[in-house]
């Protein structure tokens, strides 16, 4: 009910985000609710471009493609985490979008 990393509780300002892509998914992962993470629009927009990850323990990770001010702009800091550290059944899904989807 709440971004999974700033908290943020408007829901009619979050977006429901795939960890790995739909395009990437079959009809399980896909449907699954663990291929997923509530975000602001900001942060929802790096993650799904490639631009933020995460650590399974929940650290944020930053690309090296994102720059100080791109980050700062967004408002994106290499402080941020996940409030809470990645479930079992998530982790793979993360693994997925840090080996393929985040940019180097």
């Amino acid at each position: 009910g709440s971004c999974a990393v700033t908290g943020c509780a408007t829901l009619q300002l979050l977006v429901a985000s795939h960890v790995k892509p739909w395009r990437d998914c079959d009809v399980s992962d896909a449907r699954d609710l663990s291929n997923g993470l509530l975000l602001t629009p900001n942060l929802d927009r790096a993650f799904d471009l490639g631009y933020i990850s995460f650590q399974d323990t929940g650290e944020i990770i930053l690309s090296s493609m994102l720059t100080t001010q791109s980050a700062s702009d967004l408002g994106v800091s290499a402080n941020m985490r996940l409030q809470k550290a990645l479930l079992a059944e998530q982790q793979h899904f993360m693994q997925y979008h840090r080996s393929n989807i985040l940019l180097s």
